[in-house]
């Protein structure tokens, strides 16, 4: 969820940026939606590595019985 709160944030400044005509707050609202952006991604793949992983232990436990 931070993820996707700091991609939202990025897209407000960088609207405000562009509103307002500050290319600073235009580029920290680009560099914000890509940081958001890439935590998400992340998340994604921690999540599905881990259940890659259990469903390889359960698989193991199986083959043991």
């Amino acid at each position: 969820m931070a993820g996707k709160a700091q991609e939202i944030k990025g897209k407000i400044e960088q609207s405000l940026g562009k509103l307002t005509k500050n290319a600073k707050l235009q580029t920290k609202g680009e560099i914000d939606q890509a940081a958001g952006q890439a935590k998400q991604a992340a998340t994604r793949t921690h999540r599905e590595t881990n259940k890659a992983v259990n469903q390889a232990a359960r698989a193991a436990k199986q083959n043991l019985k």
